[in-house]
């Protein structure tokens, strides 16, 4: 069984100075306020003309200003494309997306169960297949399930 998904993820930490490795981190926190805090995100649509102070409140020492392709829907536009220059942090974020969306596609070919344990592959899919009948609401949306067999 190879490991390229461990050598891939260790890689992209690796590859990176300390001082990257800490603007990310901050990136990271910058981006779980933005999607998950109705709070921090109403603060920066108010701070239009001092961002950076709402970001200082919070403890993350990442400007707004030189996120904008990540924050700002009218810069979305620039993003993984070369005209996103002027924003190294939000290219930075971009990267590690790409990264860790790699390592998810690795993570998932190597454990690929239909070559690897064919037996549990049918019971997962028997349980995927029960679930899509027993569970599906009338507007297609469903419940989430986890089957682990001991």
């Amino acid at each position: 069984m190879t490991h390229a998904a461990a050598e891939h993820y260790r890689q992209i930490f690796d590859r990176r100075t300390s001082e990257q490795l800490c603007t990310l981190s901050h990136l990271k926190r910058f981006m779980e306020r933005l999607v998950g805090d109705v709070e921090f995100r109403r603060a920066l649509a108010e701070a239009i003309a001092t961002p950076r102070a709402v970001t200082e409140r919070y403890g993350i020492k990442v400007d707004p200003m030189e996120v904008l392709p990540l924050l700002r829907g009218g810069y979305q536009q620039y993003r993984f494309k070369p005209e996103s220059a002027p924003w190294p942090q939000a290219v930075m974020w971009d990267e590690y997306l790409r990264e860790m969306l790699r390592h998810r596609d690795l993570l998932r070919d190597e454990g690929e169960m239909s070559t690897i344990n064919p037996r549990f592959h049918a019971w997962c899919e028997r349980q995927i297949r029960r679930c899509n009948d027993q569970a599906s609401a009338e507007d297609g949306s469903q419940a989430t399930f986890l089957f682990r067999e001991e």
